[in-house]
């Protein structure tokens, strides 16, 4: 057998080479291709809008029928072509004005927006719309938002507003285009939502502020026990009180307080309309009087906000309930 010599052997390297060269060629091109051919099929919808601060935005998912879906808009035909702003639900129970509500913003334009955490809270009385948040200070949050996007805002209307009574209210929230380099008044804009505030009353009792003893007959080897008593609020304001309590006795003509010395913790509670009892005690402490038995009554001050204006001003109340105390 003929040996091959290096000499020899040169065309065929030179063949070996330029097979590999060509196959890798062909290779890094088909990767270009593939690539260009994923990519042309990714939606514009989920396409990342790149807000503000880490805020998230989340595309809006109505059917394809109502939604120009091009390049630089996604907007639902169905809808105004303003930015919109709504709760979950259209009334809200007093009960659950502490909580912390979720306002959804949608940007129904052709702009991008952006916004912050403020807001104007008003509540209609006496036929006009009276602020409830003045002076108050936000937090200093920015959010933008893309044509056709929404935006959920924690939003805490107890402690940036006032709101203790049932009714109507709106929320309004500033925006601006994105475009615009500075906020003034005349390039902010609001987006406006009513809403109610209301409480659902408990039910085969009259609209009043109740309170009951759990029992009306106590015996004097009872008196050194506390007697348990409930307060219902039926009304319509949110009622305000605190450990304040008195002991009357009936003589016959008139009601005569028994003197109590003692301190009294300064402790207030706030009950809602219809949602909430509250349940305390009577301490009649026999120590410092000595009761007869005869007739007495329990009376339990509490007060609420005037029902004529939403500013701080109260009304003041008493609450009775009368028991016997029986050898």
């Amino acid at each position: 057998m003929k040996k091959l010599s290096l000499k020899n052997t040169r065309p065929f390297i030179s063949w070996f080479r330029n097979c590999k060269y060509l196959k890798m060629k062909n290779a890094i091109l088909l990767a270009i291709i593939l690539g260009l051919l994923i990519s042309c099929k990714l939606p514009n919808a989920t396409t990342d809008s790149g807000s503000e601060n880490d805020k998230s935005e989340k595309a809006i998912l109505p059917p394809s029928s109502v939604v120009k879906n091009s390049a630089d808009q996604l907007t639902v035909d169905s809808l105004p072509k303003n930015v919109l702003i709504n709760f979950q639900n259209d009334s809200i129970p007093l009960a659950d004005i502490k909580q912390i509500q979720k306002l959804r913003i949608l940007n129904n334009t052709s702009e991008p927006i952006v916004f912050g955490d403020d807001f104007i809270l008003e509540y209609y009385a006496n036929g006009a719309w009276n602020k409830t948040n003045n002076g108050r200070q936000f937090k200093s949050g920015q959010y933008s938002l893309t044509p056709g996007r929404e935006y959920m805002v924690p939003t805490d209307l107890y402690f940036y507003s006032s709101i203790y009574r049932l009714g109507r209210y709106r929320i309004s929230k500033p925006y601006r285009n994105s475009s615009s380099l500075s906020i003034t008044q005349d390039q902010t804009n609001f987006a406006t939502y009513e809403f109610s505030v209301f409480t659902p009353p408990f039910k085969n009792m009259e609209r009043k502020v109740f309170m009951s003893l759990s029992k009306n007959t106590v015996k004097i080897s009872e008196l050194n026990q506390p007697i348990p008593f409930t307060i219902i609020n039926n009304s319509y304001d949110e009622i305000f009180f605190g450990e304040r309590q008195t002991v009357e006795k009936y003589d016959g003509k008139n009601w005569n307080k028994i003197p109590f010395d003692g301190i009294i913790n300064d402790i207030g509670y706030s009950l809602y309309v219809g949602t909430q009892t509250s349940e305390h005690s009577l301490n009649l402490r026999p120590v410092q009087y000595k009761y007869k038995p005869g007739r007495y009554r329990l009376a339990k001050p509490f007060s609420i906000r005037n029902e004529e204006s939403i500013k701080t001003a109260w009304k003041d109340f008493t609450l009775y309930d009368e028991f016997l105390i029986v050898p």
